[in-house]
């Protein structure tokens, strides 16, 4: 065999044992790739794992706000509206007209519900002489009015301070141009209605 021919043999099996080698390393390579890519993947899950719990907890802190935040504005809501009521249900009892005593039973009844609109409707003739003998209307007006009590539900109480030229119509003394009561206004329907009124 010539020189030429020793050379490439030579090449030849080095070539073919770098193969061998190769196909060795890589197959001896091969478990840790498969370890590699299986720590790998776990590391992704975990990773989108913890991504997807972030984004969970974000959505519910949102809507923990929110509802807390809604709440505050119903409280408020409902605190607004029965002052608001209060104020209207107070004006009204205090305005009566001697020459209108039918209307003023109509509209007291109107703004009253449960104990107050009862007490009204037993004592509805009285009441009715009583407006009718008048010498002259009496106004009133609330010069101002508090929530007490506990957070309002369906029933608040309040605490109201009135002016008024005939202050008997709501159960204070005669003569008293200024007076307190302690007020409870309950919800009906999408309102409020004066339920109790009690002259301090």
């Amino acid at each position: 065999m010539n020189a030429p021919s020793k050379r490439a043999q030579a090449a030849q099996e080095r070539v073919t044992r770098a193969r061998e080698t190769a196909a060795k390393t890589a197959a001896a390579a091969l478990p840790a790739r498969r370890a590699l890519a299986r720590r790998d993947s776990r590391l992704f899950r975990g990773a989108v794992a913890a991504m997807a719990a972030v984004v969970i907890a974000a959505i519910v802190v949102g809507i923990v706000v929110a509802v807390g935040h809604g709440n505050h504005n119903d409280r408020q809501h409902r605190i607004d509206a029965s002052l608001s009521a209060a104020r209207t249900a107070l004006v009204t009892m205090l305005t009566a007209d001697p020459a209108r005593p039918d209307e003023y039973l109509a509209a007291i009844l109107d703004v009253t519900t449960g104990e107050q609109h009862q007490r009204i409707s037993s004592l509805r003739t009285e009441i009715h002489d009583a407006v009718a003998s008048g010498d002259k209307p009496s106004t009133g007006s609330v010069i101002s009015v508090g929530v007490i009590g506990p957070d309002p539900g369906l029933s608040v109480n309040l605490f109201a301070v009135a002016t008024a030229t005939n202050p008997e119509l709501v159960g204070a003394a005669s003569g008293e141009n200024r007076f307190a009561l302690v007020v409870t206004m309950r919800a009906i329907g999408s309102g409020w209605k004066l339920e109790r009124a009690q002259a301090q």
